[in-house]
């Protein structure tokens, strides 16, 4: 078979599986909740395993749910990750080809738009400029509170839960598409007193201290100030586990909760200097700490908890979420993503994982069959790691497993194609939005603009 011959098979398989994942599905339609923390890497949860009981109120609603342990954002920031998520398509489909945001196309299908073609009532209540409406994605909502996107210093998960509640007491005989994203794990970093991890700390760290200071205090870090930046990013974390707790519980108590479908997930991770650079934050890399996040779905009527170690990626809920409540698809409406197996009788090896990031590099990764390959477009490297038996990336292998290496490489290749193809076939119109001073001065404190 040719080349030619082997990509247009590669590509039919492909597109009838969307076919297919988009029709299948259950007439019940359930109300749907999608609840997104923003910079939470998995392994900080308690039901992740974290050491630390961070997450109470999320470990509780694990108990009723099916939980991914290997779900993979699309890329290591938040407008390409969430689009991704809302569009299903790659963020190098979408256009995001640089550092700085843009605009997510009109022309694509999202999320809430399917929502509202089925005649849901749509609400968005967001916490960050890097997911506005200038930015276009308010698109399908009919209501999109972005009242507290206000950058370093606030803490806004207290006001996230008001809102919500607020909505859910108005709308709780409606059929209704609520997003809430919470920002606070994202830096600034700040201590909680009621969830102080580590009091007993004397060093020269500071509660909320601003990312540059900390970039540049990174180099003489000792291990003690990492042990005490990881605690404030975990008090971070309680906090906003506790507001979504609030929230939960409001659910229950207007018994909105048995007969939602509820995705609980992130955008993306974030580093404390574990791989020898001294980079606190996220963005520019794609090892585990920045995109390995929680995926936890909890079904309708559902009481029973299940753990899912399939591979599976952000780009992929559109198109599952679509299929298991058997909501009708707009004209134009394509999902890149594949529908997960919410039973669990999927091959746990059967699908390759992609994401990329182009912002301040240019790196795509490929996850399949437990290996793990790592590609530098500027500096054409290679990096290949055996995620079963080193999670923690510490070892690359290229040298040991040529044979391994050629066959994700192939996949990486085959990938890139299609995207070649795609944007062949869909022009992209793309636009920078129109940030206010004050908009640019909240991005600038938080690192994402100059």
């Amino acid at each position: 078979m040719s080349k030619k011959q082997t990509l247009t098979l590669f590509l039919l398989v492909f597109f009838l599986g969307l076919i297919s994942a988009c029709r299948l599905g259950s007439p019940k339609r359930p109300n749907v909740i999608l609840i997104v923390v923003d910079t939470l890497r998995a392994d900080h949860l308690s039901s992740y395993g974290y050491f630390r009981k961070t997450t109470p109120f999320i470990d509780e609603l694990s108990r009723d749910s099916v939980i991914f342990k290997n779900a993979i954002s699309s890329a290591p920031w938040t407008t390409p990750s969430l689009a991704s998520l809302f569009a299903s398509r790659y963020p190098a489909a979408l256009g995001y080809e640089g550092e700085e945001p843009i605009e997510l196309d009109e022309s694509f299908v999202t999320l809430a738009e399917v929502f509202k073609h089925n005649r849901y009532i749509t609400k968005g209540i967001v916490s960050h400029d890097f997911i506005s409406s200038k930015l276009k994605f308010d698109q399908g909502f009919d209501s999109y509170n972005q009242s507290n996107a206000r950058g370093y210093g606030y803490v806004s998960s207290p006001s996230v839960t008001n809102l919500a509640v607020s909505f859910l007491n108005n709308h709780k005989k409606e059929k209704f598409f609520l997003f809430l994203h919470y920002f606070d794990p994202h830096y600034d970093f700040i201590l909680h007193k009621e969830f102080d991890y580590y009091p007993d700390y004397h060093g020269s760290l500071q509660s909320g201290e601003y990312l540059d200071s900390l970039l540049t205090k990174a180099p003489t870090m000792s291990a003690d100030d990492l042990k005490f930046l990881n605690a404030v990013y975990d008090s971070e974390i309680s906090l906003t586990d506790k507001h979504i707790g609030r929230f939960l519980k409001e659910l229950k108590r207007l018994g909105l909760y048995d007969s939602a479908l509820i995705i609980f997930t992130s955008d993306h991770g974030e580093e404390f200097a574990e791989r020898g650079d001294y980079w606190i934050g996220h963005t520019k890399k794609l090892y585990q700490e920045q995109i390995h996040v929680p995926l936890i779905i909890k079904l309708p009527r559902n009481k029973k908890k299940k753990v899912i170690n399939e591979y599976v990626g952000l780009v992929d809920l559109m198109p599952t979420i679509v299929s298991h409540i058997g909501l009708k698809t707009p004209a134009g409406y394509i999902c890149i993503g594949q529908r997960i197996d919410l039973k669990g009788n999927a091959e746990p090896e059967s699908r390759a994982i992609i994401s990329d990031t182009r912002r301040w590099a240019k790196l795509q990764s490929v996850i399949w069959k437990n290996w793990k390959l790592i590609y530098d477009q500027q500096k054409d490297t290679k990096e290949l790691y055996d995620l079963k038996n080193d999670p923690l990336e510490a070892q690359n292998l290229p040298p040991k497993n040529p044979q391994r290496l050629a066959e994700i490489q192939d996949i990486l290749k085959q990938w890139q194609e299609q995207i070649v193809l795609i944007k062949s076939e869909y022009k992209i119109t793309t636009k920078r939005p129109d940030f206010s001073d004050e908009e640019k001065r909240r991005l600038r404190s938080l690192g994402y603009i100059k």
